[in-house]
């Protein structure tokens, strides 16, 4: 026990407190409250900074429902692997959500458009080989409940992946990489308790 901190602890005497908990000059019961309950705090954003999101379920929410995103974009087939990516994500991360494949039977329903996808080349090698270049892909999504129609979350994300062909890497490996962050996006959304109200 340090010199800056010593707590005496209560002597017991015939089932008695012979003494009462003394603290340090300007320590008292509400100060130590307040110090416990900060470092519950900074421990708290410190675990959040680390990836771990604290998982809220909404009231009554049980089953989710996410059909096909919509795709705005020229490129085909991105949609249907982000879906599936995005469903996947919630049946790993939480548990307690089920996916349905009807809207009808959803709590809720995510409504996913991938509203732009670019693939811009940086550079090129011989025989116009792509040596490195990055995918960049936009996403909105509505989270509403079913039942009353609520809008209960919207909005945009963005997430790019580089990728170079000289490290044996390509378009399919940027991709995926960018499904799973936009996946964790949504998982996060849907964890966000301030953002479901």
């Amino acid at each position: 026990m340090t010199d800056n901190l010593k707590i005496k602890t209560a002597f017991i005497n015939h089932g008695k407190f012979n003494h009462k908990p003394t603290f340090p000059d300007g320590v008292t019961m509400i100060n130590l409250a307040k110090i416990m309950t900060l470092s519950a705090i900074v421990s708290f954003v410190i675990a959040a900074g680390c990836g771990y999101t604290p998982v809220y379920y909404s009231k009554g929410v049980k089953n989710i429902a996410v059909p096909i995103f919509d795709n705005q974009t020229l490129w085909r087939g991105y949609e249907f692997e982000l879906t599936n990516l995005v469903q996947n994500e919630i049946i790993s991360k939480m548990p307690n959500y089920r996916i349905v494949s009807k809207n009808n039977d959803a709590d809720i329903v995510i409504y996913g458009t991938i509203t732009s996808l670019s693939k811009p080349v940086v550079t090129e090698g011989e025989l116009d080989r792509t040596i490195q270049s990055q995918l960049a892909m936009t996403v909105n999504i509505v989270v509403r409940n079913r039942r009353d129609s609520k809008v209960l979350f919207q909005g945009n994300r963005t997430e790019t992946e580089p990728f170079t062909g000289q490290r044996s890497e390509n378009e399919d490996s940027a991709k995926r990489a960018v499904y799973e962050k936009l996946a964790r996006w949504v998982t996060n959304v849907l964890g966000n308790q301030e953002a479901l109200k």
